[in-house]
């Protein structure tokens, strides 16, 4: 996984990976305001499936990923969700 790269979690807005770390990345939800960008520990990421796309002229990958129910549960991944009026 790296910079740029597309994040697909089922259930959640199509994301895009904006900082790595050793252990972590921080993932920044497009159409969202920075402000909802979450933070996933690479150790509880499980990747389904990944794809080359071209996106703006640009090759990434496309990665479908899992993540546990418990951390999906926490405060921040939960606003996420919240509609838009």
């Amino acid at each position: 996984m790296e910079f740029k790269d597309r994040i697909v979690i089922q259930g959640y807005p199509l994301a895009k990976i904006s900082t790595t770390t050793p252990k972590a990345i921080c993932i920044e939800f497009i159409d969202r305001n920075k402000k909802w960008n979450t933070w996933i520990p690479k150790k509880i990421i499980t990747i389904n499936s990944s794809k080359d796309i071209n996106v703006y002229s640009e090759d990434v990958k496309e990665i479908n990923i899992s993540l546990p129910e418990w951390f999906l549960q926490t405060e921040n991944m939960r606003l996420i969700l919240i509609p838009r009026n």
